[in-house]
């Protein structure tokens, strides 16, 4: 009861800020109220070790690649088309995290609206597809990479995979990569249509650690999804 509290009131409090941008409320609380997500970075010391990338002035983060922002078109109505109606400002990624003690290592939040076809895919069947890009040339580490997974449960009963894998950088040098698929079905967006997306979170090192991996479950375990988005203001209708 308390975490689905602090998720209303989390995504009621950002209500001036812009739906898909998301913002950091309250200091350590990031809020995305168009895909409905909030992540409290506050817990376990985490922001002793890591630094985000505030979505509202993220030209005043860490070094290193930043999120980059698009006023292009997102499928809010998961048709499987991009809508020159469904324009809205958004980051790519919309929150990103770099670790204080080795700006190697980056930890991004991600939320893709599955529409067309991907809203009947099972999840297991979209974590295959992603695989097959992230090591497209080695059967035998997406085959270590899916024996590999473990099941997650979020509160408000989203349920998801982890798992982890080695892929080549733009610089051909091995990357060790942790990440988790989060389902949030049965959410309800813009103009009450209800559509499917996929939470990713996504850790990106040279190796993963301990410590790395330690952090990284802390934040899925504040991770807090709702079933629907904040209600929308006049300026955000179709």
């Amino acid at each position: 009861m308390r975490r689905a509290a602090l998720l209303i009131l989390a995504l009621s409090t950002a209500c001036t800020t812009p739906r898909y941008v998301g913002s950091i409320v309250r200091g350590e609380t990031y809020v995305n109220r168009g895909y409905g997500v909030v992540l409290r970075l506050s817990d376990s010391g985490l922001m002793g070790r890591w630094q985000a990338f505030d979505p509202m002035a993220p030209e005043e983060g860490p070094g290193g690649p930043r999120p980059k922002f698009s006023d292009g078109p997102l499928d809010l109505d998961a048709d499987g088309k991009l809508d020159v109606l469904e324009r809205t400002g958004h980051l790519d990624p919309p929150l990103r995290l770099v670790n204080q003690a080795d700006p190697n290592a980056i930890i991004d939040l991600e939320v893709q609206i599955l529409g067309g076809s991907d809203q009947k895919l099972p999840l297991d069947a979209l974590i295959f597809r992603e695989l097959k890009r992230w090591i497209p040339t080695s059967s035998a580490g997406i085959d270590l990479a899916i024996k590999g997974r473990t099941n997650i449960d979020l509160v408000g009963s989203f349920k998801g995979r982890a798992s982890e894998l080695t892929v080549k950088d733009a610089n051909g040098e091995a990357q060790a990569i942790r990440i988790a698929w989060i389902e949030q079905d049965g959410f309800l967006g813009e103009e009450g249509i209800e559509r499917r997306q996929l939470v990713r979170l996504v850790l990106r090192a040279k190796a993963i650690t301990d410590e790395l991996r330690t952090d990284f479950g802390a934040l899925l375990k504040h991770l807090l999804l709702s079933r629907r988005g904040s209600s929308t203001t006049n300026r955000e209708t179709w």
